[in-house]
């Protein structure tokens, strides 16, 4: 169980890392920043699901209850919005212009509950290695 823990964490830095990267381009605009934005954002969303799949299945195999502490629940939430959040954005591109506002609002919601459900990540991950 303790590797899919460490695969977990190491796959949610990734995420946080690249999430938060995307949101930064986004908001710095320089050249080429749409295509990075995209790139940086779909790969953090891609580390989320591997990770939130990997975490899942370690606590399956070992029976552990799924969804029962805070940092979980924050966790499933950060998920959905991080499906929701690049969903407005391709539609954004297929000319759904009056997304965009959504998508901007979506982005930081969705860049504040990557960070909130990190801290409680990190604090989750102290109170268990005290034992």
């Amino acid at each position: 169980m303790q590797t899919f823990f460490l695969m977990h964490i190491a796959l949610m830095i990734v995420a946080l890392t690249f999430v938060i990267t995307a949101v930064l381009i986004a908001r710095k605009r320089k050249k080429n920043w749409l295509k990075r934005h995209k790139t940086f954002a779909l790969t953090g969303v891609a580390a989320s699901l591997v990770s939130f799949a990997i975490i899942f299945i370690g606590k399956s195999g070992a029976q552990f209850p799924h969804f029962h502490s805070p940092h979980a629940i924050a966790g499933a939430v950060a998920l959905a919005l991080l499906i929701i959040t690049p969903t407005t954005g391709v539609l954004i591109s297929f000319k759904f212009q009056t997304l965009r506002p959504l998508h901007r609002v979506l982005g930081r919601i969705t860049s504040i509950a990557v960070l909130f459900t990190a801290l409680m990540g990190l604090l989750r991950f102290l109170q268990l290695s005290k034992g």
